[in-house]
């Protein structure tokens, strides 16, 4: 009965055989108990069946718990069933320099899934950046995706093998005219630490090492400033995984 299932966004679609006969597709979650279902209408072969959801007007969100579920379909007489693993791990693979008017010296940082369903990050904070502004705590708001962009929450779903790339709301690269520590953009090298919220899974923590270089910028108040050209690389070479 079943030919095909794929992720799209927060469902899974799942393509039926010609004249299957089936009524009502099922999700079993590993514990067994019913997680989600859908009524197949009659001729009707691709069916959607949703698995989580993003509610950031309400703070509120649901998402799946990792595991091995079941697709069952069902049909008058008989039933048909499959496993469906469903383990998101999410990595943070790549940062660069992002450039857009007052959020100079922020950092846009790639998260990629190597997992077998979807899942979305939600916050970006730092530790000893250079913008102390920056290093904060996560907090529990895991259904309201803080970012700069994207700004859809819905954007920030990343299926199995998708990658995106997302910035958080304070820039970590500013400087203040009184720091102790006398920066300029002379090719010196900061490092300092991206910490990524996820929604299952421990948050992810990678280090970043960036080269400052070109001319002198002003961020905001007058005594505040980045560089106009950031180099960033990750500094051991890959993020931690959140599966």
């Amino acid at each position: 009965m079943f030919e095909e299932s794929r992720f799209d966004g927060p469902e899974i679609v799942v393509t039926l055989s010609q004249d299957h006969g089936v009524s009502r597709l099922n999700l079993i979650a590993p514990d067994g108990s019913l997680y989600t279902q859908a009524d197949v209408a009659e001729g009707a072969t691709t069916v959607r069946l949703r698995v989580m959801d993003i509610q950031p007007g309400l703070g509120d969100y649901e998402h799946y718990s990792p595991g091995t579920y079941e697709l069952t379909a069902v049909r008058e007489d008989s039933s048909q069933s499959r496993e469906l693993e469903m383990r998101p791990n999410l990595q943070l693979t790549e940062a660069s320099h992002y450039q857009d008017g007052a959020n100079q010296g922020n950092l846009a940082l790639t998260i990629e899934n190597t997992g077998t369903a979807p899942t979305w990050p939600y916050q970006i904070v730092y530790r000893d950046a250079p913008n102390e502004a920056a290093n904060a705590e996560l907090n529990d708001k895991k259904g309201i995706p803080q970012f700069i962009t994207p700004e859809d929450p819905v954007e920030n779903i990343i299926g199995p093998g998708e990658a995106i790339d997302i910035v958080g709301n304070t820039p970590p690269v500013v400087f203040t005219d009184d720091d102790s520590t006398e920066r300029t953009c002379d090719d010196q090298t900061v490092e300092f630490t991206a910490v990524v919220g996820t929604v299952v899974g421990s948050p992810l923590e990678q280090e970043i090492e960036v080269t400052l270089s070109g001319e002198r910028s002003g961020v905001g108040t007058s005594d505040t400033y980045t560089c106009s050209e950031i180099a960033a690389e990750l500094t051991d070479g890959g993020g931690t995984d959140a599966s």
